[in-house]
């Protein structure tokens, strides 16, 4: 859906269980906040699924993005250092140096018209 601009209906976004819940757009704010108010009185590692409450679901999930972090930790590090490689290089570039320039003596034009 993000990579082509698919748009799909509330739903079928509940049907893909991408999201948990749609509430009906005159009732939207009201429904809203009752769902948060009655969120905020859960313990705090209390995680409330579409048809029952489980207490062990805040460690699972956590201990599973854990691994997925860790899986892609490395390959994040590398990128990372590509990417500040490149901007290094594009910041010491001649087109980065006039476009300062510019910008500095576009600065100096409008302070000598004041």
């Amino acid at each position: 859906m993000l990579l082509f601009g698919k748009k799909i209906t509330a739903q079928e976004a509940v049907e893909r269980n991408l999201v948990a819940k749609v509430f009906p757009s005159a009732t939207f704010e009201r429904d809203a906040w009752q769902m948060v108010e009655a969120y905020a009185q859960l313990p705090p590692q209390v995680c409330v699924h579409k048809y029952h409450i489980c207490i062990v679901c805040f460690q699972s999930l956590a201990l599973g993005k854990t691994l997925v972090r860790d899986t892609f930790r490395s390959m994040l590090h590398d990128t990372n250092a590509r990417e500040v490689k490149v901007l290094e290089e594009r910041a010491q570039s001649k087109e980065n140096a006039d476009a300062i320039a510019a910008f500095f003596k576009a600065q100096q034009t409008k302070k000598a018209k004041l």
